[in-house]
């Protein structure tokens, strides 16, 4: 037995239907992908100036540790005689990297209880700019500027 369809039966209007898509299939479409496209753009930013931050607090914290083993280096006597205030029981610091432009250090010590024993914090002032790091890593005399801050024990073996 052989089956046959007519020009207007259900299944040949079924396949015939539809060639394309509507107009407005296609504007809900493109207004979905830029609303996408637009979340993908400002995110992009973010993550930029992430690494900018990350590239800062990273050379801070080398520069600090360098600062701070050229004055372990040298010794506890050249840290009382070069970092002076007028107070034996205390000195201070600063100064500004050469190679590095906007980082700058701040050197304060003092004894402590145990005698020959003085505490020395090293602070490395970077930036300018109004970021999160600034609560994490505190903020400095001068306004907004972030820090990062390293701290030691020197001790006089003399």
């Amino acid at each position: 037995m052989k089956v046959r369809f007519r020009e207007d039966s259900l299944l040949v209007h079924k396949f015939n239907l539809r060639q394309g898509f509507t107009f407005l299939e296609v504007i809900l479409v493109v207004a979905v992908l830029s609303l996408g496209l637009l979340g993908l753009v400002r995110i992009l930013p973010l993550g930029l100036e992430a690494q900018k931050r990350a590239e800062e607090l990273t050379l801070a914290h080398l520069l600090g540790e360098e600062k701070m083993e050229e004055i372990k280096m040298r010794g506890y006597e050249a840290l009382i005689r070069d970092y002076t205030s007028g107070d034996e029981e205390y000195g201070e610091g600063e100064g500004e990297f050469d190679n590095h432009q906007g980082y700058s250090w701040q050197v304060n010590w003092w004894n402590t209880d145990t005698p020959g024993l003085a505490e020395v914090r090293v602070k490395i002032l970077f930036g300018g700019s109004s970021t999160p790091e600034k609560e994490v890593y505190g903020k400095s005399g001068r306004i907004g500027e972030p820090y990062v801050e390293l701290v030691t024990y020197l001790a006089n073996y003399d």
